[in-house]
C-alpha cells in the first residue's frame, strides 16, 4: 500500500518498503518520493536508504527537482545531510529551454549549483556549448566556464575559452584566459 516514513524533516513515500532496523536500511519500491524539507523533491522507481548515514541510492527513472530545474538520471546518490545529489553514469538538468547533459554531476541544493564533468553539453535556443567541466547555478542561471569550452551561437559565431561566465538572464558574458572568437 501507500508507505510513508519520516526521519526528522525528510519524508519518504513508496508503494512498498522493507525496513531493516538492525541493518539500518530502508528499501522502497515503486513510485518512490523523497520530500526533503519541502524544498527538494526526488522521485524514482527504487530506493536504498541508510538511516544512520542518511544517504539514499535511487535507481530507474530518477528525477530531482528544486522547483526551478529538474535533474534526470537512472542512478543517483542523494545525501540528505549534505543536501547533495551525485550521478556518475550520465544525466541531464533541464531549466526552461536550457538542457545540460554530462557523464557526471554533483548537485548542491543550498546554493543551487550543479558541477558538471565529462562530456558536458549545454543546449539553449541561442547557442550550444561543449566542455569537459562546467558550473551552473539553476537559480541565477549563470554558467561558469572551468576548462576549455567551445560555444557556437545561433548566428554561426564560435567562441573558445577556458575561463569566464555567461548570464542567461542578462545575455552578458565574460571570457578570460585569451578567448578566441570566430565571426
Amino acid at each position: 500500500g501507500s508507505v510513508r516514513i519520516r526521519q526528522e524533516s525528510t519524508v519518504f513515500e513508496a508503494d512498498s518498503a522493507v525496513y531493516n532496523r538492525q541493518g539500518r536500511t530502508v528499501e522502497a519500491f515503486g513510485n518512490v518520493h523523497i520530500n526533503d524539507r519541502d524544498s527538494i523533491h526526488t522521485y524514482s522507481d527504487y530506493l536504498h536508504y541508510r538511516t544512520d548515514t542518511r544517504v539514499a541510492s535511487l535507481k530507474k527513472g530518477v528525477r530531482l527537482t528544486d522547483g526551478v530545474s529538474d535533474l534526470y538520471t537512472q542512478d543517483l546518490e542523494y545525501d540528505v545531510n549534505a543536501r547533495t545529489g551525485i550521478y556518475r553514469n550520465g544525466g541531464r538538468v533541464v531549466n526552461g529551454s536550457t538542457t545540460l547533459t554530462s557523464d557526471r554531476a554533483v548537485y548542491y541544493a543550498d546554493p543551487k549549483d550543479v558541477h558538471f564533468a565529462g562530456g558536458v553539453t549545454l543546449r539553449d535556443p541561442q547557442y550550444d556549448l561543449q566542455s569537459d567541466s562546467l558550473l551552473y547555478n539553476t537559480e541565477t542561471e549563470i554558467t561558469s566556464f572551468l576548462t576549455h569550452t567551445v560555444i557556437r551561437d545561433s548566428a554561426g559565431r564560435t567562441i573558445q575559452t577556458s575561463d569566464g561566465y555567461y548570464d542567461l538572464h542578462s545575455k552578458k558574458a565574460f571570457f578570460g584566459k585569451r578567448p578566441v572568437i570566430r565571426d
